[in-house]
């Protein structure tokens, strides 16, 4: 399944594997990547958990959170 762009206020985001999605953002949210994000992973006021299938093509961003690998 690849949705172009998915953007969250408030609330978490899950990019599960085997899903591509070509942008990411959330504002006081986390974002969890199993999956593809073609472009950018961005929290705002959140983390981004990167796991181990997890592929990020572009830039990974967390203001006012942290960055796991």
């Amino acid at each position: 399944r690849k949705v172009h762009e998915q953007l969250q206020i408030g609330s978490d985001i899950t990019v599960e594997k085997g899903e591509k999605i070509r942008s990411v953002w959330t504002i006081g949210g986390q974002i969890t990547v199993h999956g593809t994000v073609e472009k950018s992973a961005v929290a705002v006021g959140g983390s981004v958990v990167l796991t181990k299938t997890a592929v990020v093509k572009g830039n990974v961003v967390s203001l006012g959170g942290v960055i796991v690998m």
